[in-house]
């Protein structure tokens, strides 16, 4: 399915500072003129908190979508595990939604934005950001999309070993013990190059090498069954969370399930039934915690591993993500 993309024009800042490193936003506003404000989606980018950039997989559907309707879109780079812990991830993905909401239309032109309208979406690591800036930012967005999500990651098979899964396809490398501790040794914090996942290729500067060092990170994470210790920085976390403990009150906020509320936005979640990467149980518990909490929620799923939505049929365009967009714009 192939849909013509809209005029639109970008402007980048930088919406914070620190650690001597800026931390970047870019928006993508409709040429077509607005008889007001413009709503506006922040985006968060995948990569299992572990890589990519604010470019990374942002869904051609929603950024179609987005346009199209006249909004806005923003899509905002935060810092990356395993250099920092989740807790310093939490505070960059909501002082962007912060920055969008207080300071953006200071600096965009004909302020475009409808600080009234904003609702958060990402897939996968992005499914994780938008889920948790939906309970913790202030104001709350408007409505939260997740795409495959990772969600239930205080869950088993986020913390319990899988050596032999095959992922998206992939098995275990050869030189995964050598990878794994490459990235955490790596000095690499926020990504500034695209995620090249083709095998044969080569870097060709050290921004590039840092990045190679992560593809698959993830993989393993999952398959050393640790994913918690690592979220937290606190080793020994996933075996106790794999026993079904709670999660200490210290690491609360880091776990999405947590902060839903009866005052949680309205919100969409979109998963592929054959997800080898965020198994659809992560959506399904996440529907039933919206649920128990009584907040407005739609729950889609559609055929596919991990990515489904890169490259969507009419069919799953029309049953699944126009349907999600359909239900923002009631939101809205």
């Amino acid at each position: 399915m192939a849909r013509q993309m809209p005029a639109y024009s970008t402007y980048d800042f930088v919406y914070k500072t620190v650690s001597n490193l800026d931390l970047k936003i870019t928006f993508f506003l409709p040429d077509t003129p607005s008889s007001g404000p413009r709503p506006l989606c922040l985006y968060f980018h995948g990569g299992g908190l572990f890589t990519g950039t604010r470019f990374s997989w942002i869904p051609d559907w929603l950024k179609n979508d987005c346009l199209t309707r006249g909004y806005g879109l923003a899509t905002a780079a935060y810092r990356l595990l395993p250099q920092v812990s989740g807790h310093e991830v939490i505070d960059d993905i909501v002082d962007a939604h912060a920055f969008v909401y207080t300071k953006a239309n200071e600096l965009l032109p004909s302020k475009p934005i409808d600080t009234d309208r904003i609702f958060v979406a990402g897939n996968s690591a992005g499914g994780y950001c938008a889920t948790v800036v939906g309970a913790q930012a202030s104001p709350r967005p408007k409505a939260v999309i997740s795409v495959f999500g990772m969600l239930d990651i205080q869950g088993q098979w986020w913390n319990t070993p899988h050596p032999d899964a095959i992922i998206e396809g992939r098995k275990r490398a050869p030189d995964y013990k050598t990878r794994f501790l490459d990235v955490f040794e790596s000095e690499l914090v926020v990504a500034e190059v695209e995620v090249n996942q083709d095998p044969k290729w080569q870097p060709s500067n050290k921004a590039e090498e840092l990045q190679q060092q992560r593809a698959g990170v993830l993989d393993e994470v999952i398959r050393n069954g640790n994913f918690g210790s690592i979220l937290t920085h606190e080793p020994g976390l996933s075996a106790i969370l794999a026993k079904g403990e709670p999660v200490p009150k210290k690491h609360q906020r880091v776990f999405p399930f947590i902060g839903v509320d009866r005052d949680y936005p309205p919100t969409v979640i979109i998963h592929g039934t054959d997800d080898s990467l965020v198994p659809v149980s992560d959506s399904e518990a996440f529907a039933k915690v919206l649920k128990e909490s009584e907040v407005k929620h739609v729950f889609l799923t559609a055929p596919g591993d991990h990515g489904f939505d890169g490259q969507p049929s009419e069919e799953v365009y029309e049953k699944v993500l126009k349907k999600a967009m359909e239900f923002v714009d009631k939101a809205l």
